[in-house]
């Protein structure tokens, strides 16, 4: 932002937009001046979510601006501007329905009667009430009277829209400047010290849109709008003394409440003015399920020992024990575009020391997870955590958590599919063990472990060796006898298989791949494709070419292996779920199809991750003269979830189907967490079985052309899938002994546990309509309508844009409200 001009008096600052503040926002339809019911259409680019511009939520409590009220729910962010719009908000498309913003700073006052005077100096779009301690003191380009939810800013006049010709502004004219300019408004408002009080004061600025022009309702509005809504600056100063400035990170350690849904960077630091005490970690949870708070310790200077210790928590029905309550540690090791680094590994063992980084402090967040009891009473526990740090006196953090009288199902009978890879071949090159050691069976259960946590349901096996997942050898070795035909070692094969077995259950997919997919192009039947074979006599292996797919002695080839392979399946109870791998856009020539579907019994089903979207309600052919069949669809493109105006998916009912939800927005580990925990809806939304090619350990472990550290994915040129690749390539961090969750990793599992009882509350209101009963049904829809629109509200992100801290106000409530009725409905059975 735009520094404001010293103020008269030289009074210093005390608020800016460097100041951590507490927001909450309002979005209602972006309407046009003098026509309520004309919505401006809004498109998001390169995504559809149809009805976005005709979600509305909630204004915040009529009590919202008082010195006492409890914000700790809030948003938390610095006022810095992002194209009008706080930066943390500005989402494309939603960016339009922004209605109000109600921003909330703090900062103390150690003697009222000293302070001289208090002058606000503000540049916003659309227009402002501000309040102290509840009480208006100043208001600019607002109507008068009191303001209602629905009251909105003076209108602009018609040259901040349009042209001469009448035609929308473009930003980009320069020749327009003096007709832009006029969309910024300023004030400098006298606040008066008589609504000051000893100690922590309020500073509440509700910021409230103009009105629509005419103009956007037509014409290249999505080329040329704005949001006439905004704070582009902010400076609260005073003079006379006596009144702490909150602009800069405090000396010395502190302990701050942060939200599971806010990356923690090393520019963050706790609010001076509420810090000092930090409020409760509160909880919202089910039984059966895991579920995690945050607090952050943070300094200027170096930071040693931190350590916390949670205790068991009570309530009138029972107690769950500290046993069950898990405390980890946040490490601060991503960084990428520039942004400050930023902690996303978690780890059970605290960090020794941290140093300040460049242009920040030291910090580490602190992770609470209450892995809560099946047999827990519903109700409300409550407890303490005790952390500590080197120059810190013991500080207690209350713990509320909130138990719903629901059981989340074990991961193994999750409804909601999962399909996430496991790379083998990294974790060899990661630990610098060799492949299929025990030291890398060992290794490998940790990230097996961590899988069977969210109910995966995909297990890649390479057949051919160097696909596009990066392996050098399949998992099935051919043993060449003297006569020219093979026996098979199927060691690696049956122990990767039997893992799978022992940590998820039943799956709904054995990949074995065969094929090498390219992008929209079909690859030829003679394409370069190896297995590893080994001589008897010599041990020697080779990669040998498989022989050219589709000609009989192909089938010769590869009947044998796959008859084996059946079998073993067979004994785990697996074969159901054998198919062949991986296409994509474009598949493979008809002969391949044609070759298996002879080799196989009932023809072949396969994999297939690509950008073009299916909706089809189960598998579906592939070619009309063949019998393969695509079973696992995982596409990119379409993404679009439900418009509620045009009635609710069966999301209960889509397991069936084929189509997987491949959420490729931005980088791996920029997407905001809170997109993180709302995968797994949004995937349920958009109509598909759930979520798929994710990847959980592929980590950065070769060198690429530059010598910068790159993942295995697409290794091989030949094997290579192209843009085809996951955008997530590890959901967790190589910890000292195997695979560790990251943040991300944790948000993705609370995810899956709220799709669960989605599932529940939408097999409610559809399939035991009669049962329910008419009131209930009216709860699930309406609360089925505000989760799909969170969701859709909070997809949109901007491409290159790394999220930290994200608006997520409300998420706690709704995740109350949905473990509450799922445990309404499933007691009516």
């Amino acid at each position: 932002a735009v520094l404001l001009a010293q103020l008269p008096g030289g009074g210093a600052a005390i608020l800016n937009t460097d100041s951590f503040w507490r927001y909450y926002v309002t979005i209602r339809p972006p309407v046009v001046a003098g026509e309520p019911n004309a919505v401006i259409a809004v498109t998001v680019p390169y995504r559809s979510y149809p009805g976005i511009e005709r979600i509305e939520t909630s204004p915040p409590p009529e009590d919202w601006a008082g010195a006492d009220f409890d914000d700790g729910g809030w948003n938390r962010g610095r006022a810095k501007g992002l194209a009008g719009i706080p930066g943390v908000i500005g989402r494309p498309g939603i960016e339009f329905s922004i209605a109000a913003v109600s921003m909330r700073g703090k900062f103390e006052v150690a003697d009222p009667s000293a302070v001289k005077s208090l002058e606000l100096a503000m540049r916003y779009r659309g227009g402002v009430v501000i309040r102290v301690n509840g009480q208006e003191v100043a208001r600019g380009d607002m109507p008068g009277g009191e303001p209602k939810p629905t009251t909105a800013a003076r209108p602009y006049p018609d040259e901040a829209w349009v042209n001469e010709a009448g035609k929308l502004l473009s930003a980009k004219d320069v020749s327009a400047a003096g007709r832009l300019a006029k969309r910024d408004r300023q004030g400098t408002f006298a606040i008066p010290p008589a609504a000051l009080r000893r100690g922590v004061n309020v500073l509440a600025i509700d910021i409230r849109r103009a009105d629509y022009h005419p103009a956007a309702a037509r014409g290249n509005f999505m080329e040329n709008g704005w949001a006439p809504i905004g704070l582009l600056d902010v400076r609260l100063s005073a003079t006379g003394g006596r009144v702490a400035a909150n602009v800069t990170r405090p000396a010395g350690v502190q302990v701050w409440n942060a939200d599971v849904n806010d990356r923690i960077d090393v520019t963050d630091y706790g609010d001076p003015a509420e810090s000092k005490k930090p409020g409760p970690i509160r909880i919202v949870a089910a039984r059966n399920g895991s579920f995690a708070g945050q607090v952050v310790v943070g300094s200027g200077s170096d930071l040693r020992d931190v350590k916390a210790v949670a205790g068991e928590l009570t309530s009138g029905a029972g107690k769950i024990p500290a046993a069950r309550l898990q405390v980890r540690y946040g490490l601060v090791d991503q960084q990428a575009h520039g942004r400050a680094d930023w902690a996303d590994g978690l780890s059970e063992q605290p960090p020794a020391e941290v140093k300040p980084s460049k242009g920040g402090g030291a910090v580490v967040p602190i992770w609470l997870t209450v892995n809560v009891p099946a047999e827990a009473a519903a109700g409300l526990y409550r407890g303490e955590m005790k952390v500590s740090a080197a120059g810190l006196a013991e500080t207690i953090v209350p713990v509320e958590v909130t138990v719903a009288n629901w059981a989340i199902p074990d991961p193994k009978q999750f409804r909601t599919y999962v399909g996430i890879y496991q790379s083998p071949t990294t974790v060899a090159l990661q630990y610098k063990v060799d492949e299929w050691s025990e030291q890398h069976w060992k290794l490998l259960e940790k990230s097996f472990a961590m899988l069977s946590l969210v109910g995966n349901r995909i297990v890649n096996i390479p057949l051919v060796d160097r696909t596009q997942f990066g392996n050098d050898e399949g998992m099935v070795y051919w043993i060449a006898k003297p006569d020219g035909t093979y026996d098979y070692d199927f060691s690696v094969f049956d122990r990767y298989v039997q893992m799978t077995k022992k940590y998820f259950g039943a799956v709904d997919f054995v990949a074995l791949h065969v094929w090498h997919a390219s992008g929209w192009e079909v690859r030829r039947a003679d394409q370069e494709n190896t297995v590893t074979v080994i001589d008897k006599a010599t041990g020697r292996r080779e990669h040998k070419q498989v022989p050219a797919f589709g000609t009989e002695e192909s089938k010769k080839f590869w009947k044998p292996v796959l008859d084996a392979i059946r079998e073993r399946l067979a004994k785990e109870g697996l074969d159901k779920a054998m198919c062949l791998g991986i296409l994509s856009d474009g598949t493979a020539p008809p002969e391949v199809f044609k070759a298996f579907d002879a080799i196989i019994p009932g023809g072949s089903k396969w994999t297939r991750g690509c950008h073009t979207v299916t909706n089809v309600p189960g598998p579906y052919r592939l070619l009309k003269d063949t019998t393969a069949e695509v079973v696992c669809h995982e596409y990119c493109y379409g993404m679009s979830m439900a418009d509620p105006a045009k009635g609710l998916p069966a999301i209960h009912a889509q397991r069936g189907r084929p189509g997987i939800a491949y959420i490729r927005h931005n980088w791996d580990h920029t997407t905001s967490l809170l997109k993180y925990r709302t995968f797994a809806e949004r995937a349920l939304y958009c109509g598909t079985r759930g979520v798929g090619r994710t990847c959980l350990d592929f980590w950065p472990v070769i060198a690429d052309k530059r010598g910068d550290k790159a993942n295995i994915y697409n290794r091989w040129p030949f094997s290579s899938c192209g843009q085809r690749s996951p955008n997530t390539f590890y959901l967790s961090r190589p910890g000292p002994a195997g695979a560790e969750p990251t943040v991300r990793f944790e948000q993705f599992r609370e995810g899956i546990q709220q799709a669960e009882a989605m599932i529940v509350v939408s097999e409610a209101m559809t399939d035991r309509a009669a049962e329910i009963g008419p009131e209930r049904v009216a709860r699930c829809r309406q609360l089925f309508i505000d989760r799909l629109n969170f969701a859709k509200a909070h997809a949109p992100e901007s491409y290159g844009q790394i999220s930290m801290s994200t608006d997520h106000c409300g998420w706690r409530e709704l995740n109350r409200r949905l473990f509450d009725l799922a445990g309404e409905v499933a007691a009516k059975k």
